[in-house]
């Protein structure tokens, strides 16, 4: 009697997926990072270049705003009104990375 083997293609579809959805999350991290600088207002300019990402592994980025006073630029304080730019730019980048993966994983 003949035996069959079956060889799984499992693996090389799961890891094709991983890369995508890896390029897919490193792609959204620097289209928020572009977005968020684009609308960050400038005096000196310094909030505006302290906007960064870095990979945390393969499936997961952070885009943070290093510069201590742009909590009270995007929220606002008593005295000064809140000009929103991370939190707007994250919304977008949101959106567009959902529609992304929809299409990357149907």
């Amino acid at each position: 009697m003949n035996k069959v083997q079956v060889k799984s293609r499992v693996p090389q579809v799961i890891k094709k997926t991983r890369t995508a959805v890896s390029r897919a999350v490193k792609d959204a991290a620097k289209g928020m990072v572009a977005d968020a600088k684009q609308h960050a207002p400038v005096d000196t300019g310094y909030l505006r270049s302290s906007v960064s990402m870095q990979m945390l592994n393969d499936l997961a980025a952070e885009v943070i705003v290093g510069a201590d006073y742009g909590v009270y630029v995007e929220l606002g304080t008593r005295r000064m009104a809140a000009q929103p730019f991370f939190f707007p730019a994250f919304t977008r980048t949101r959106i567009a990375f959902e529609n992304k993966l929809r299409k990357l994983l149907s």
